[in-house]
C-alpha cells in the first residue's frame, strides 16, 4: 500500500462487542477502510485489514534494523566499533566519511520506505549492499587478487569486440 501521509493506526470508532455480533458485516466493511477497536468487558481488540497489519510488522521490523545499525555506525564513528565478529563489525571496513554515507543513505531509504512500492525492500538492499561492500574491502583474496600483477589480463578494447 503507497501512501504520501502518515495515517491514524486507530480510528476514533469503539465498538462494542455486542454490535459486533449484531452487525458483523457492517464492521468488517468499516475495518477494511480503518482500524476499528472492539471493546468487550475491560478488554480492547484491534481489528484491521491483514495486509495493513503486514506494514505494521514490516515498519517495526525495519524500525530494528535501522536503530541497529545506525547505533553501531555512531559507536564507530566515535571510536567504539563493535567487535569484528558481531552482527555489525563489518562496519569497521569504512572510514568516518564513508560512515556518514551509509547513515544518510539509509535513513534516506527509511524514511521514503513507507511511501514508495517496495520500500521496506529497498531499504534491506541497502543495508545488504554496504555490508557486501565491507567484505569486499576486508576480503584478503580480493585485496591479493587485485594487487597480483603476474596473473593480469589485459582485456581488449570494445570495438575489438564480437558483436552479436
Amino acid at each position: 500500500m503507497v501512501s504520501t501521509l502518515p495515517r491514524p493506526y486507530f480510528s476514533d470508532e469503539i465498538i462494542k462487542a455486542t454490535a459486533l455480533n449484531r452487525t458483523s458485516g457492517a464492521i468488517l466493511d468499516k475495518a477494511s477502510r480503518n482500524p476499528v477497536t472492539i471493546i468487550r468487558n475491560d478488554e480492547c481488540f484491534a481489528l484491521l485489514n491483514r495486509d495493513l497489519f503486514a506494514e505494521l510488522v514490516a515498519e517495526a521490523t525495519q524500525s530494528g534494523k535501522v536503530l541497529d545499525v545506525i547505533h553501531a555506525a555512531f559507536q564507530t564513528l566515535s571510536g567504539n566499533p563493535p567487535a569484528i565478529e558481531s552482527s555489525y563489525g563489518w562496519l569497521s571496513a569504512f572510514d568516518n566519511d564513508e560512515i556518514q554515507d551509509l547513515v544518510t543513505e539509509i535513513l534516506g531509504a527509511f524514511r521514503s520506505a513507507p511511501f514508495v512500492e517496495d520500500g521496506w525492500e529497498e531499504l534491506e538492499t541497502t543495508i545488504q549492499e554496504w555490508h557486501e561492500s565491507s567484505i569486499a574491502i576486508l576480503s584478503d583474496d580480493l585485496d591479493s587478487a587485485f594487487s597480483d600483477k603476474s596473473n593480469e589480463v589485459l582485456l581488449s578494447a570494445p570495438s575489438a569486440w564480437p558483436t552479436a
